[in-house]
Order: structure tokens, then C-alpha cells, then sequence
């Protein structure tokens, strides 16, 4: 479960810190300009910052998630030879 948890977080840390560096650059624009609209702006322009990351890392996650796709086959099949002797 420990393992899940940190491949998870591995996966999403680039979206997360994209998101993060947006947020302190929309909080400096918010201290420059107090006149912009920051949190209207931030709810249109994350959702499309975390596509554009997404695909950017989609070739290497592919690379990423096949090892723990292939090690993952091999626990399931693991466990349905033990079902399947009833042991």
C-alpha cells in the first residue's frame, strides 16, 4: 500500500508543481496589480496548465508505467496460481 501511495505521488508531482509556481506567480501578480481578477483568472488557467503537463509527460510516463505494469502481471498471475491450486 506504502509503494501505491508513492507511485501515485511520483505521478503527480509535476502537475502539482506546475499548479504550485502558478499559484505564486497569480499571488505576485495579485500584489502588483490588485485591479486583475486572479482567482477568475487561476480557475481558467489551471485545468488547461495541468492538460498541457499531462501531455508533455505523457511519453515518459508510458516509460514509467510499463515496468510497474509488467511487475503488476506477474503478482496476478502469482495469485491466480495459488487460487486456482487452492493453497
Amino acid at each position: 500500500a506504502v509503494s501505491i501511495f508513492a507511485i501515485g505521488t511520483q505521478i503527480a508531482m509535476p502537475i502539482i508543481l506546475a499548479i504550485f509556481f502558478l499559484d505564486f506567480a497569480l499571488g505576485m501578480v495579485s500584489r502588483v496589480a490588485p485591479q486583475v481578477n486572479v482567482f477568475q483568472l487561476g480557475m481558467e488557467i489551471k485545468p488547461a496548465l495541468g492538460a498541457v503537463v499531462f501531455l508533455l509527460m505523457l511519453p515518459f510516463l508510458l516509460a514509467y508505467i510499463h515496468p510497474l505494469l509488467s511487475s503488476s502481471l506477474s503478482h496476478i498471475m502469482v495469485v491466480m496460481t495459488h487460487l486456482k491450486l487452492g493453497v
